[in-house]
């Protein structure tokens, strides 16, 4: 195996603002590339830090939010995910997501590690939680800008539609068959595994 320098082989050598909205800013950085060769790299830059739920009922199923994703142009099924507020602590944003796309709220959280969406695009990431112990809350309000619909199935049946191509994003992809593996390996908290075991 040939030996390897975590050292960065990029030189930046200046920076613009091509877009920059309240959720992004999108920069093109002159740069030269690990080749030697100057080029332009566009990256977006998110400003708030992603969070996803994976929510699990005492029977072992969860739930999905579907809607219309505008620039994919189709209709998706997901996870419940957002985006922090600035300053928020990721726990309490997924909490605050969770309310309003499901009107439920869980007792209990289990953080899993981070992970980064588009590497090669953004700078996005993503803190990705298992939720249960799980209540209703009527008083709830979902986000106004949003129209979803909201689906509550076995978790064995939601790690099928990962692995036949039926859920396709990304994050829900991989929350799920993180949470299945960890299911399979027995390091999930007991009475998780009580609820998802087969």
């Amino acid at each position: 195996m040939a030996e390897y320098e975590e050292h960065n082989p990029w030189r930046t050598l200046g920076s613009r603002t091509a877009f920059e909205n309240d959720w992004m800013r999108v920069v093109e950085d002159e740069v030269i590339d690990p080749g030697g060769q100057r080029t332009t790299y566009g990256v977006v830059r998110v400003k708030h830090h992603g969070v996803a739920v994976l929510p699990i009922d005492r029977r072992g199923r969860t739930r999905l939010v579907g809607q219309f994703r505008y620039p994919l142009d189709r209709y998706l099924w997901e996870i419940p995910k957002g985006n922090g507020e600035p300053g928020e602590e990721p726990e309490a944003a997924a909490r605050r997501e969770l309310a309003e796309e499901t009107r439920l709220v869980a007792r209990r959280w289990l953080a899993l590690p981070f992970m980064e969406t588009s590497v090669g695009l953004s700078d996005e990431r993503v803190t990705p939680f298992v939720a249960w112990d799980l209540d209703c809350d009527d008083a709830a309000e979902p986000d106004a800008q949003e129209d979803l619909a909201v689906r509550r199935l076995p978790f064995a049946e939601v790690v099928g539609m990962v692995d036949r191509g039926e859920l396709t994003d990304l994050v829900s992809a991989m929350l799920i068959l993180r949470v299945n593996r960890l299911l399979g390996l027995g390091t999930l908290p007991p009475e998780l595994h009580e609820r998802l075991a087969p």
